[in-house]
């Protein structure tokens, strides 16, 4: 697959945002907060980095986790794209740090990856209890 984070996967629409804010799907796993929602885009996934400056007081350091976060994410989005492609769906994320301090890409890393399984199993469980109501009736 693709390993680059271009234009396309950032979730920039205004609009968008605040739907994703108002209505998402919230998942917790220190020190992120995810919202996800499913939606119609061109790519199997548009992602929001949101850092604080209530929580990291200086630029340069929300800036550096930006950056980290986007890494992280973009050398293991694989699976979770392939997810998506397999089941036909697109997705808007926004990952909230919450953290008071800047962690390292290993604690990013040991972070992201679950939430994203999470989404992953959060959408088979929907889809086979969606299954499990049909089969019923």
């Amino acid at each position: 697959m693709n390993n680059k984070f271009t234009k396309k996967e950032k979730l920039c629409s205004k609009v968008k945002i605040k739907k994703l804010l108002e209505k998402g799907t919230a998942l917790w796993q220190y020190p992120f907060n995810l919202l996800y929602n499913e939606a119609r885009l061109d790519t199997p996934a548009q992602m929001l980095i949101i850092v604080p400056k209530r929580n990291i007081k200086k630029a340069t350091q929300r800036n550096r986790i930006k950056r980290l976060v986007r890494e992280v994410y973009r050398l293991n989005k694989d699976f979770f794209y392939q997810f998506c492609i397999d089941k036909n769906k697109q997705f808007e994320l926004s990952l909230l740090y919450v953290a008071k301090k800047e962690l390292s890409f290993i604690e990013i890393e040991k972070s992201i990856i679950p939430l994203l399984q999470k989404i992953i199993s959060n959408e088979h469980n929907k889809n086979s209890t969606s299954n499990d109501i049909n089969i019923d009736n």
